[in-house]
């Protein structure tokens, strides 16, 4: 597979507006597609950001560690993240923010249902678990 890789140079970004242009560039990313984020410091914080909020999804290789430029290579990697019905509708909702439009439309909420695993919440809404996941994973692949 042939890997595409951008560069993203943050360096004359304004700092509060980096991390949100990184994550819009990184969940634009096809799987094998990469950024070369280009920064001033250690960006190790993002690191740890994407590992908390989009897990198993990217791939981090460091190019050039300072002490002036830090080069890192992020590259989405293959594996598509999927929903099980042992997840509580809460935790989905914070690891796949993309599947919140689907919860709502199935009329799962995250006020009264979040700690519900995802199969206590289809019980009692009285939904069709296999098709809940089945529209909660399309979108999830839709949004890679």
């Amino acid at each position: 597979m042939t890997v595409d890789t951008a560069t993203l140079d943050v360096r004359t970004i304004q700092p509060r507006e980096r991390h949100p242009l990184i994550f819009q560039r990184l969940d634009a990313l096809l799987p094998g597609q990469s950024i070369q984020l280009v920064n001033d410091h250690d960006p190790v914080p993002l690191y740890y950001q994407i590992q908390a909020t989009r897990p198993q999804q990217f791939a981090w290789s460091y190019v050039e560690q300072g002490p002036e430029v830090w080069r890192a290579t992020i590259t989405r990697t293959a594996t598509t993240p999927q929903v099980r019905p042992d997840q509580t509708v809460g935790s989905i909702s914070e690891r796949f923010p993309a599947a919140l439009p689907v919860l709502q439309q199935f009329g799962l909420d995250l006020c009264c249902g979040a700690s519900l695993t995802l199969e206590q919440a289809a019980q009692q809404h009285q939904l069709d678990l296999s098709q809940l996941l089945a529209a909660l994973n399309q979108q999830l692949t839709r949004s890679l």
